[in-house]
């Protein structure tokens, strides 16, 4: 696999971490449990560092 075909790979990855983060904050503003809010604000978070780390990939491929 060449670094074009890993690029894209993890802009792909990228495209879906953007997407969970939508999906979670439409979720998140459904619900008035504390308990299940506070559960998602931590796997948002989580989805916020892989977002990061694709972003840094993509920028390091580009180089």
């Amino acid at each position: 696999m060449n670094s074009e075909e890993l690029k894209g790979l993890f802009e792909e990855i990228l495209g879906k971490e953007d997407m969970m983060l939508k999906l979670y904050g439409r979720i998140l503003g459904e619900f008035t449990n504390e308990e299940i809010k506070d559960k998602l604000k931590e796997i948002m978070k989580d989805e916020g560092i892989h977002r990061v780390n694709a972003k840094h990939m993509v920028q390091i491929l580009d180089e």
